[in-house]
């Protein structure tokens, strides 16, 4: 009977080392895929199902959670802003629940791209500082560097720079505390475009060609043809066209092998705007009108405004006053939707509600310190305190001792110097009976002496018998 409950615990404890073996593989082969997929950027929905239905079937919570905030940047990207919202908010829902801050961070940052590209400009915000807060909490520099230069982007947006040179700057010095490359050039060409903006050209230039250089070493081509852009627009404005039209040819035959519609938009806004000031209408009007297509693939209304506003200009030069009428329209309407008065209020309102927040949990911080501190000292105090009444205590116990000891000296003094005259006073009665005797025994000696001859009479009659 023995051996056979032996046997049946040996087998559930084998069946349970099986199972529990084989569940960690499954977590290990989903998170290799979900990397793979975020490394490799895949956006097919179908594999992000697929993983999905896996970890569901073997409830894998985390990865559940993470595999919805990818889809949710998926149906970003393809401008389904709906899917897109009921991803992350699942994903914030489980990533709660598992009290995973660090994965809370992320969707919340992704809903902020997605309000970002939407030009919700005070969601956006919202988000971006919510989910700054967590990544600081949590010390996930890579996420902070990146909500650095987003929010950065926000404010340049509105032309606070003083603000977004602030962010940029941060965004660089953790990107060197990194020693990321790739992230390194991404701070340098985010900089080098605030100095643009702000007409620092020769500053703009130097952070570009540093950024152009690291990008090109590390093989990283979307964001090198990035660079390429920035450097064609700085040539052009130059008016070295020569330069800045291979520098922009080249970044747009990088955003069409890559199908980056929001690459190919900017850039073809930009290549117009080259052709434009060399007086060459026709080939200005056919980029402009090529780069509002592939901005509207993007759902983006700055990328739209900004080849509206290229169409018009080529236009309005060409005296089509219709075309030129619709495109402002249009401009506007895309620019009252990220540039107005209440997102600038909510900007403000954003950034001293984080500061307030992040301020607010210092000083609690810093209060439950003090509170250890002070803490600590009553505990100090109180301790000294019972030591100088234990001490006082002691003292008096002692004082108490010493007078009761003083009491019983003097007492036993009085004894003795009274035993003392009683000896004196026996001593002399001693003395004095001892000179009564003595005075005696002279007296009797004295009476025998005169009562008996003297020796010389004694000696003389001896003499005589002889």
């Amino acid at each position: 009977m023995t051996n056979s409950i032996r046997l049946i615990i040996f087998l559930i404890f084998q069946f349970a080392m099986i199972n529990y073996h084989a569940q960690t593989l499954n977590i290990k082969q989903i998170e290799e895929k979900i990397t793979k997929g975020e490394e490799d950027g895949i956006e097919r929905i179908s594999y992000w199902d697929s993983l999905y239905d896996l970890a569901i079937k073997s409830n894998f919570e985390e990865q559940i959670a993470k595999i919805l905030n990818n889809s949710g940047i998926i149906y970003t990207n393809e401008g389904n802003q709906r899917l897109a919202e009921k991803c992350y908010n699942e994903s914030i829902k489980i990533y709660s629940t598992l009290k995973n801050k660090k994965g809370i961070s992320n969707v919340y940052s992704s809903l902020a791209l997605l309000y970002d590209q939407t030009g919700n400009i005070k969601q956006a915000m919202n988000y971006y500082y919510k989910s700054l807060t967590l990544a600081e909490e949590t010390n996930n520099k890579e996420l902070q560097m990146e909500l650095y230069n987003n929010i950065a982007l926000i404010f340049q947006d509105q032309e606070d720079y003083k603000k977004a040179e602030t962010y940029l700057r941060k965004a660089y010095f953790l990107s060197t505390q990194m020693q990321d490359e790739q992230k390194i050039a991404y701070s340098l060409n985010n900089l080098g475009t605030l100095f643009y903006f702000m007409q620092k050209m020769d500053s703009a230039t130097v952070l570009f060609e540093k950024s152009r250089e690291i990008r090109e070493q590390i093989n990283d081509l979307p964001n090198l043809a990035e660079s390429l852009n920035n450097l064609g627009v700085l040539y052009r404005d130059k008016n070295e066209m020569a330069i800045a039209t291979k520098y922009l040819e080249q970044a747009l035959s990088i955003h069409e092998k890559l199908g980056s519609n929001e690459g190919q938009s900017y850039t073809k806004v930009n290549l117009s705007r080259l052709f434009l000031k060399q007086n060459k209408l026709q080939l200005a009007l056919n980029m402009a009108q090529s780069s509002l297509v592939s901005a509207y693939n993007t759902h983006n209304p700055n990328y739209i405004s900004a080849a509206a506003d290229a169409i018009y200009v080529v236009a309005l030069k060409n005296s089509n006053y219709k075309l030129a009428l619709d495109m402002k329209e249009l401009s506007v309407k895309m620019n009252d939707s990220i540039i107005n008065q209440d997102n600038k209020k909510t900007l403000i309102k954003s950034q001293l509600k984080y500061e307030y927040e992040k301020k607010a949990a210092a000083d609690s911080v810093r209060v439950a310190e003090e509170k250890k501190v002070v803490a600590v000292q009553l505990k100090q105090e109180k301790t000294q305190r019972y030591a100088l009444y234990g001490g006082l205590g002691l003292v008096g116990l002692f004082a108490l001792f010493m007078v009761n000891r003083f009491r019983v000296t003097n007492k036993q003094k009085k004894l003795i110097e009274a035993q003392k005259k009683i000896v004196e006073h026996q001593k002399h009665l001693v003395d004095e009976k001892q000179k009564e005797i003595l005075d005696s025994i002279r007296y009797a000696k004295r009476i025998q002496q005169s009562l008996l001859p003297t020796e010389t009479y004694i000696s003389r009659n001896i003499r005589k018998l002889k």
